[in-house]
């Protein structure tokens, strides 16, 4: 990579995809030394935490998307299925909304990590 944005742009898309860390510093064209110190970079730590947040919208807009054919699925399973099929679908139902609640909970742990980051280049800049 030629430039300071486009490795750091083949950090964060690394990050994104899981890979290790050989793997993005090679993407990125540099050292494995040099992709940890730019890892705990502020920009880089709240680049990574809006593509997360970016990403997870994507996926939780897919999935709502599909939620009204399976919640109808589901219902019929739980009202017209036989017992071990009820349970299943009630299962799922449970699970599901447990899933959410996490997900939930991960937008908005990745909101603050971006906010702490904000808030330490800030100070940084300050000081």
């Amino acid at each position: 990579m030629g430039n300071k944005k486009g490795r750091a742009e083949a950090i964060v898309a690394g990050v994104l995809e899981g890979l290790d860390r050989a793997q993005i510093a090679e993407r990125a064209g540099i050292s494995e030394r040099t992709l940890r110190r730019r890892l705990g970079d502020p920009d880089i730590i709240a680049s990574i935490a809006d593509a997360r947040l970016l990403l997870h919208g994507q996926v939780v807009g897919q999935l709502q998307h599909l939620a009204f054919t399976a919640i109808e699925e589901v219902t019929n399973l739980l009202h017209l299925g036989e017992d071990r099929v009820k349970v299943a679908a009630a299962k799922l139902v449970l699970d599901q909304l447990v899933s959410q609640k996490t997900a939930l909970d991960d937008g908005r742990i990745a909101a603050l990590e971006v906010a702490v980051a904000r808030s330490l280049e800030q100070a940084r800049e300050q000081s």
